[in-house]
């Protein structure tokens, strides 16, 4: 006696990824709001397609980088991680010294732009700039150090001195 037996074969493992990174954490590049990031690659079973490939250039942040990987059957694997680049570098400033002229009531006072030579300047961007002083009046004649700050979005920030006249 015979009898006919249909066997089906069921490819129910998906690809195995392997050497997959581990997070990576990385300072910009000098004088850039991004980084060139390396990495090696992992390796599959089965063809795998990235979000990024290393050497890619990341913004300053926390960027997600997925690769996957589909065999012949559609089962799919996932390798994650991320590339976080911090931005390190502070603002460029330069400060002049300036002279106030106090007016008629005993006041004057200077803005940033008035000490600065120039624009601060950051691979990214600054986003506040302060005086330590801004306001002076009769008691203040003479010479008073001010103090400019330059802050960027990432919280680096550089400082210069000027010598303010108060005349």
């Amino acid at each position: 006696a015979s009898q006919d037996v249909t066997v089906n074969i069921e490819d129910n493992d998906p690809p195995v990824i392997t050497g997959c990174p581990g997070n990576i954490v990385v300072s910009n590049d000098p004088g850039l709001c991004s980084a060139v990031v390396i990495w090696t690659a992992p390796v599959s079973t089965a063809p795998m397609i990235s979000t990024y490939l290393p050497g890619a250039t990341f913004p300053v942040g926390v960027t997600v980088v997925t690769y996957t990987s589909t065999d012949a059957d559609g089962m799919v694997s996932t390798c994650v991680f991320t590339v976080t680049v911090n931005d390190t570098e502070p603002p460029l400033l330069s400060c002049a010294n300036v002279t106030v002229n106090l007016d008629a009531s005993g006041s004057g006072s200077v803005v940033a732009s008035d000490i600065l030579s120039g624009v601060p300047s950051d691979n990214c961007a600054v986003t506040t700039v302060t005086l330590s002083k801004s306001s002076f009046t009769c008691a203040d004649i003479g010479s008073v150090t001010v103090t400019v700050t330059a802050t960027d979005a990432s919280g680096n920030a550089a400082t210069c001195d000027a010598v303010v006249t108060v005349a």
